[in-house]
């Protein structure tokens, strides 16, 4: 008599799994999932772990959560230096700590909010670290500004990052354009600036994956960056469930300059997508050679 109900009650919860990477002279895996139910999210990306809670009213949502990371840290683990990985900069990262905000909804699409964390940052050598950053609390409130259409959007966060080391004021935005047509530009437009910054609260800029200001090409966080401006631009070949996408990417951060140029396919069959990417960057040198290049593979499934 117990098993329906029980059956009944896993049927509330939908799943997701992701597994990938972007490979290049210092590859780095994906391995994600995640179970949701109503506004619950229990997940687990790569490294991190997350409980978070969401609730959506006519006039806007707001959401908490707890997140702990467990090595990378923005890839610290990693570094990069001069084109190379530099594992004298390299160290592991840890943190823990709670999140949260909320947004209102205002006319024809836009919407304003808050959202803020506090985390404890711990850092441990590894065997060639030449030297170990201070462990530090950070308290990050920000201010969040917004709109959202159907073909493109923008989105802007203002805050300061304060702890122990340092006090970092800075502004970040994002503008997007996507329109649902078959064949349709894809325009990404990202910038910001700050001060104070650190291993913590720089920008990790270069790579072919949803976790960095993207430029193909480079490797996945090439560069740590305070100030900077990116676009990435290109047709984009809707088929249904598929896509397929060459881009153009272009930056310009901290006195420096870099460009790329790549593709993307994605592929949707059922509940599962495909995600392919390759791209070269012309001017980034690389042993033996003056261009960089990387590839980026991703599966999900839905369930």
């Amino acid at each position: 008599m117990l098993l329906f109900p029980t059956l009944a009650l896993a049927s509330d919860w939908s799943y997701r799994a992701e597994l990938g990477g972007q490979f290049e002279a210092a590859s780095h895996g994906i391995a994600n999932f995640a179970a949701r139910r109503k506004g619950l999210e229990l997940a687990l990306i790569t490294d991190t772990l997350q409980v978070r809670y969401e609730a959506s009213r006519d006039r806007g949502r707001w959401w908490a959560a707890g997140r702990a990371e467990f090595g990378a840290v923005g890839l610290v683990s990693t570094r990069w230096v001069d084109g190379a990985p530099s594992p004298e900069a390299s160290q592991l990262g840890f943190y823990a700590g709670p999140e949260g905000g909320a947004v209102w909804y205002g006319p024809k699409g836009t919407y304003f909010g808050a959202q803020a964390s506090l985390r404890y940052y711990a850092f441990v050598a590894l065997p060639a670290t030449a030297a170990v950053a201070d462990d530090r609390p950070v308290a990050h409130p920000e201010a969040l500004l917004g709109w959202w259409t159907e073909p493109a959007d923008l989105y802007v966060r203002a805050g300061v990052a304060v702890s122990t080391v340092a006090v970092s004021p800075g502004v970040h935005g994002v503008f997007r354009l996507h329109p649902a047509w078959r064949l349709a530009p894809w325009l990404e437009i990202r910038a910001g600036t700050a001060e104070n910054t650190d291993l913590v609260t720089q920008v990790r800029l270069g790579g072919l994956n949803e976790y960095v200001v993207p430029l193909a090409g480079a490797a996945w966080a090439e560069f740590w960056v305070e100030d900077y401006a990116a676009v990435r631009v290109g047709p984009r070949l809707n088929l249904g469930a598929h896509w397929l996408a060459p881009v153009l990417d272009a930056a310009t951060f901290d006195g420096q300059q870099a460009w790329g140029t790549g593709g993307y396919v994605h592929l949707g069959v059922k509940a599962w997508s495909f995600d392919l990417a390759a791209g070269i960057a012309p001017g980034l040198d690389r042993p033996g050679r003056s261009w960089a290049g990387s590839t980026y593979a991703k599966v999900a499934v839905d369930f």
